[in-house]
């Protein structure tokens, strides 16, 4: 649990510039204190004394000199993690004082699936009740939202959770809330063959071309899965394509299979004639999609809004 500061802390931190935070992020990049005094246009003694005021600050060694050079400690590493959420959020504050209108910025991270099921109507939500103020929207992985999310990138994330992500980042860190959950299915054109079928093994699907999305994402970890837990390695697939929706064009137009969120393939399951295939083996575990926040940031005010109209949106998405 995360202490206050006292008195004699905050005496501390109030001694601190951003020079001195900038500090130890440059000797961790470039190695050396030359390199810091050179990026901060002051003389080699002028930045030996902003690493003693940081170190007397911190109550603790930051980094550790030799004929080599300079290297942060294990204990700098801890203080930069956070020491770089603080420089992202002064970054952000000046970025909102120069922005027009009233309206806070908003950075949030999204998975694709939000894009095209709870986000539209989350945002016309907002715009509806005047309280979209300027917003930048990042689609991409799981795991790269929330080190984006950690390292004080955005200011939120809708992404998956499960034992992927669990393992790529810090979740203590995070205010963590469920959105909806659904299901893994494999999916095919609906003249494939194995559409026709009642029981679909994974020997057969192993026999047909695959279109998956990128190694690392929650939906390859899911192709993968549903091999392994049939007892067998997963085949290469014959295409990657990190774009769901096309995916799903390519997999409609022929002989390959995929596998996509349930969501995904009633989206499409009409306009596109796709079909989910039925077989006992081919139940996946059920995922879950939530929404992340850094605790420190969670009540910030355009992070609970985004929140509240991502949760009312959702409740259409998953009936």
């Amino acid at each position: 649990m995360s202490k206050t500061p006292g008195a004699s802390a905050r005496y501390r931190l109030d001694r601190l510039r951003v020079r001195h935070l900038r500090l130890l992020e440059i000797v961790a990049r470039e190695g050396s204190l030359g390199a810091a005094a050179r990026e901060l246009g002051i003389s080699q003694p002028a930045v030996t004394l902003l690493l003693r005021e940081l170190e007397q600050v911190f109550e603790a060694v930051l980094v550790e000199r030799d004929a080599r050079g300079a290297r942060v400690t294990p204990q700098g590493h801890r203080a930069l993690e956070r020491l770089k959420i603080a420089m992202s959020i002064l970054g952000q504050a000046l970025e909102a004082a120069q922005a027009p209108g009233t309206m806070p910025t908003l950075r949030a991270g999204c998975v694709q699936i939000v894009g095209f099921t709870a986000l539209p109507d989350a945002l016309a939500r907002l715009l509806a009740q005047g309280e979209l103020g300027y917003t930048r929207i990042r689609e991409g992985e799981s795991q790269g939202l929330l080190r984006a999310l950690e390292a004080g990138e955005l200011d939120c994330a809708v992404a998956w959770l499960d034992d992927s992500t669990a393992t790529a980042v810090d979740l203590d860190r995070f205010s963590i809330e469920p959105l909806w959950s659904g299901q893994m299915r494999v999916f095919a054109a609906a003249g494939h063959p194995l559409a026709r079928r009642r029981q679909v093994s994974i020997s057969e699907l192993a026999q047909w071309p695959w279109v998956v999305p990128n190694p690392g994402s929650r939906t390859h970890a899911a192709f993968e899965r549903l091999f392994l837990n049939g007892g067998m390695a997963a085949p290469r697939p014959r295409l990657v394509c990190s774009s769901v929706h096309s995916g799903a064009h390519i997999v409609a137009a022929g002989s390959f299979l995929g596998i996509a969120p349930d969501n995904l393939i009633a989206r499409y399951r009409e306009s596109l004639s796709l079909r989910i295939l039925r077989g006992d083996a081919l139940a996946l575990a059920p995922i879950r999609l939530s929404f992340f926040a850094l605790k420190d940031a969670a009540a910030f005010e355009p992070v609970t809004r985004f929140r509240e109209a991502l949760q009312a949106a959702c409740i259409g998405v998953s009936r």
